[in-house]
């Protein structure tokens, strides 16, 4: 018989298994991202006590029989909760691509605490996240520059978590031959996710677009807030311009379209 074992984890995905189980989708802190099968998890909601839900941070036992390729998931506790997403149509929808991003990001098998502690940190300042926070007065949430704050939060946790995997596009400089981006004398960014080209190592027929300077600055104040202003912050052509510039990245290290973008393109429309 395998040894029981606990890992702190979050869930990033449940699929209904027969007509009693589950299959989970689990990333642990040390462990990392792997499936584990929660008997009669649909039959009892006592069994896991309403905590087999993404977005909470878990103490979760399970064992995993060497000859087998999937846990078998046990017990789990419930950590924490953060309590202020849950309320919010908006922070579900940003919490809920950003749960399936890592999933994509993170490999089966493999450690990956930055990743884990960076999902962590983002859950909870989502949570916390607040009109006064963004620098409005409290209430009514609707106040349109509340939705671009939490924008830029995601847009940060993204800067980040490709960072984290080696996949952050140059924004320093040219891609190619590391000339500085306030020596050219326009920012060109490739339409292909490796970040900006200088004019010189263009080669014919790559597809590039032309970076606004009120967008640079954003993004530069996103990977570095103590060495600069949120200029941008709020105008729309600056965010669209921005998701484009980091959606050509993603795309790099992604497989397929994600389900929870369609939600979240409904909230930054």
């Amino acid at each position: 018989m395998s040894k029981p074992q606990q890992v702190t984890a979050f869930i990033l995905r449940r699929v209904d298994y027969g007509d009693q189980d589950q299959i989970i989708t689990v990333f642990g802190r040390e462990t990392g991202k792997f499936s584990a099968r929660a008997r009669n998890a649909r039959a009892s909601k006592k069994r896991f006590g309403g905590g087999l839900q993404p977005m909470r941070r878990l103490n979760l036992s399970y064992t995993h029989a060497a000859n087998r390729s999937m846990a078998s998931l046990s017990e789990i506790e419930i950590l924490l909760d953060y309590q202020g997403l849950e309320g919010s149509f908006d922070k579900i929808a940003i919490a809920s691509y950003a749960t399936e991003l890592v999933r994509e990001f993170v490999q089966e098998g493999q450690s990956e605490p930055e990743t884990f502690d960076l999902l962590d940190v983002f859950y909870a300042e989502l949570a916390a996240s607040d009109l006064s926070s963004a620098g409005q007065p409290a209430p009514p949430e609707q106040f349109p520059d509340f939705v671009y704050f939490l924008q830029l939060m995601l847009f940060q946790f993204e800067l980040r978590l490709l960072a984290i995997h080696g996949a952050l596009p140059s924004f320093d400089g040219c891609f190619r031959c590391g000339v500085d981006a306030a020596q050219m004398d326009r920012l060109r960014c490739m339409r292909s996710g490796e970040g900006l080209i200088c004019g010189a190592c263009r080669r014919p027929g790559e597809s590039t677009g032309l970076l606004s300077h009120q967008t640079f600055a954003l993004l530069c104040y996103l990977q570095n807030p103590a060495d600069g202003s949120a200029a941008g912050f709020g105008d729309p052509k600056v965010h669209q311009q921005l998701r484009r510039v980091l959606d050509a990245a993603l795309e790099q290290m992604l497989t397929r379209p994600l389900k929870s973008r369609a939600m979240l393109d409904t909230l930054f429309l």
